[in-house]
């Protein structure tokens, strides 16, 4: 059982046993905060997700989700709005912002109006939300990843590493080097190497979003 699933248990049991004791009978004012509590410990959190446009996001959205929500193809900017999923576990609820990405218009691009859109609603996705994922592509950083990392922590909330797409990794042995590389001077909450595409290290992940909050 999960640290949340036990303050749950505790929380129903402590407002079983103080409902049905005569001497906490009108006592409104407790059963009203422990109604807040455990009202609030079943709030979902919300997760913006952000990288650059080849890293994988929606797939990891539909992995964790279970179901496909976004549009997925191997071609980059084919996520054309913000899509909300909401993925339930036993621990907890997450609610998953799935963005077109945070990065920079430099270089030769085909529809800049475009890119500006998707800059525009990927910052967006920022507000209001508890934490954040950045995806990467494994073995893959370059300065659209530094810039997604920059606006994530320069809004204050935890951010979570996501190295996507490790089983495209023919030397598994060069993903720690990389990852150590990747975090040097960067202040993650946590760090997962994972394939949302074969569904392998998402169980970790969900527990580390989980507990963010």
């Amino acid at each position: 059982m999960s640290t949340s699933d036990q303050v749950r248990a505790i929380l129903a049991a402590t407002t079983r046993a103080y409902r049905s004791d005569p001497a906490y009978r009108g006592r409104d004012g407790l059963f009203a905060e422990l109604d807040r509590l455990s009202w609030q410990l079943n709030q979902p959190i919300r997760i913006a997700l952000a990288g650059t446009l080849k890293a994988g996001k929606s797939t990891l959205v539909n992995a964790l989700v279970g179901a496909k929500i976004s549009i997925t193809s191997n071609r980059p900017q084919t996520t054309r709005h913000r899509l909300l999923g909401i993925a339930t576990f036993p621990g907890g609820q997450l609610q998953l912002v799935d963005t077109p990405g945070i990065h920079g218009e430099q270089g030769k691009r085909s529809g800049k109006a475009m890119n500006r859109m998707m800059n525009r609603a990927a910052r967006g996705a920022l507000e209001g939300v508890d934490a954040a994922v950045l995806v990467v592509e494994a073995g893959r950083w370059d300065a659209e990843d530094g810039l997604a990392y920059d606006a994530l922590h320069a809004a204050g909330m935890p951010v979570v590493l996501v190295v996507n797409q490790v089983d495209k990794v023919k030397d598994k042995g060069a993903l720690l080097p990389f990852i150590a590389k990747v975090s040097d001077g960067r202040d993650f909450a946590a760090v997962h190497p994972l394939s949302a595409l074969k569904r392998k290290g998402l169980e970790s992940l969900v527990e580390t979003l989980l507990a963010l909050v």
